[in-house]
């Protein structure tokens, strides 16, 4: 699971992968920010063993827009 987090506590965005596959996660929303508010994003995986983050070699990212 993936989750976009405004302020250490409320979830504004998130997306599942399917268990077991290579995939790629994208999650994206459009919110109004105030003043002072923190976006972060939070990567978790359940399998029970380790898993790479980036074992494809294509890198992560993470980009944000004002609208407005």
């Amino acid at each position: 699971k993936t989750s976009m987090v405004l302020n250490g506590s409320a979830e504004i965005a998130s997306s599942a992968s399917q268990a077991g596959t290579d995939s790629s996660v994208s999650i994206s929303t459009i919110y109004e920010l105030a003043v002072n508010d923190v976006v972060q994003v939070y990567a978790y995986q359940t399998s029970g063993g380790a898993l790479n983050t980036d074992s494809a070699g294509v890198g992560m990212s993470f980009s944000m827009t004002k609208i407005g």
